[in-house]
């Protein structure tokens, strides 16, 4: 049925290549069967990566291109921040597909913010690396991915009273509520269990 797709709607397809592009490199975590918002507020130290992944890629990418521009050693980096990029829009983007892209992109970014800090005051090379990087972190906000936020918040809220109600067979009622209170808030109109054990 993809394959058909493909082949009767091209422009369709390019289209849905472009939008999975955009969402893979947004600050936006893709949530799939787990949402990284929900396990940042269960686990606090996970706010100790506070770099988006915007901001890494946007250092990235002159990284990347000192990489190629001076034949640098190492293909197996490059390859692996490509070849995880491609398999998202092969397929689809999700967090956890992405991490396989932060440690070369991290490698990268250190490649790339060094050459800014070096040539930002000679020729044109800095400014544009620095020009290029000012870019991406701006289209890497929330405001230009292109999954509403409706939507967004839809599929957080049903992570929540997935929570709630496994925090209520539990039987742990404050949690359980704590919860459902979450997943209210993100969609008021989504059905809440409401057992007379919650406070």
């Amino acid at each position: 049925q993809g394959l058909a797709f493909i082949r009767d709607e091209p422009k369709a397809y390019v289209r849905l290549l472009g939008r999975k592009a955009v969402l893979a490199c947004s600050n936006v975590e893709v949530p799939g069967n787990f949402s990284m918002d929900i396990d940042r507020e269960l686990c606090p130290s996970l706010g100790l990566a506070f770099l988006p992944f915007g901001v890494i890629l946007a250092f990235a990418l002159p990284g990347l291109y000192i990489f190629f521009s001076r034949r640098l050693d190492g293909l197996i980096l490059p390859v692996t921040l490509l070849g995880s990029f491609l398999v998202m829009l092969i397929f689809f983007v999700n967090t956890r597909y992405r991490l396989w892209m932060v440690p070369p992109a991290c490698v990268f970014a250190g490649i790339g913010a060094d050459a800014i800090l070096r040539n930002i005051r000679s020729g044109l090379e800095g400014p544009i690396m620095l020009a290029v990087a000012a870019a991406v972190v701006v289209l890497s906000q929330p405001v230009f991915c292109p999954i509403p936020p409706l939507s967004r918040n839809s599929g957080d809220a049903r992570m929540w009273r997935n929570l709630g109600e496994t925090y209520q067979f539990k039987h742990d009622a404050e949690k359980a509520g704590w919860a459902f209170e979450r997943a209210h808030r993100l969609d008021p109109g989504m059905q809440i269990p409401k057992p007379e054990s919650l406070p």
